[in-house]
């Protein structure tokens, strides 16, 4: 309601004064009013739209924080193959079969049902990458050591990527961060007293010991972690000659 009368208010003003305008400058103070009114609601809007992306980004940007300035031990990088997507088309193609589509149906509908399209392009995107088993311990900081105080103190090791050590962008703002930054985390193993097992949990607190099957642009060999908006750790990655 009282934003309701603020504008009301703000409304009457602009009237009031467009007809003082007019009546001491005539038309060509009124031009120069409807000018500035044009360019106040251009810069009105592009600050609303502004400060709605940064308030539907603060959440995650809490979220972010609870790996600010964590710390990045690693104790294993070797080459990896690509993944395995064959079981991935596979069942897609039951699934869209179990749904009714035989073959001339999807080749119908081929724009709108084109995920085993996607998949094959996915497994060429693959094919195009280096990719690597990383065995790391990452630890979150503690409020004396950078961190900010969040009220997250979980973090999901499925959310990381990884980045080119001098990348200063995030995963909301690139048009493609995946292509822009690296292509990402394709699974994820969790330390368990004497093995890598699944990541069934997805979330935890405190440090933890993982084991990522990752892939990066080819030739990439210094990067960094990046969880949403924070960006550490480093990761020296060898070389692979294809």
């Amino acid at each position: 309601m009282k934003f309701l009368v603020l504008l009301f208010i703000f409304i009457i003003m602009c009237m009031v004064g467009t007809i003082l305008v007019f009546q001491y400058f005539g038309w060509t103070g009124l031009a120069c009013v409807l000018v500035v009114l044009f360019l106040g609601v251009i810069f009105l809007k592009r600050l609303m739209s502004w400060m709605f992306i940064r308030l539907m980004m603060m959440p995650f940007r809490k979220k972010a924080a609870v790996l600010k300035n964590a710390t990045v031990e690693v104790h294993r990088v070797a080459p990896a193959d690509p993944p395995d997507r064959s079981d991935e088309i596979a069942k897609e193609r039951a699934l869209l079969e179990e749904a009714g589509f035989d073959d001339e149906d999807l080749e119908e509908e081929e724009e709108e049902y084109s995920s085993e399209e996607y998949l094959r392009d996915l497994i060429a995107h693959d094919a195009a990458a280096d990719w690597y088993e990383i065995d790391v311990t990452i630890t979150p900081a503690t409020p004396s050591e950078g961190r900010e105080q969040t009220p997250f103190q979980y973090w999901e090791p499925a959310e990381l990527m990884l980045v080119p050590f001098d990348y200063s962008g995030n995963r909301f703002e690139d048009d493609d961060p995946e292509e822009n930054a690296g292509l990402g985390i394709h699974a994820v193993q969790i330390w368990q007293g004497s093995a890598f097992q699944e990541d069934e949990e997805g979330k935890y607190a405190g440090p933890q010991r993982i084991l990522l099957h990752a892939g990066v642009p080819r030739g990439s060999n210094d990067m960094a972690f990046m969880y949403y908006f924070e960006k550490f750790g480093q990761v020296e990655l060898p070389t692979i000659n294809v």
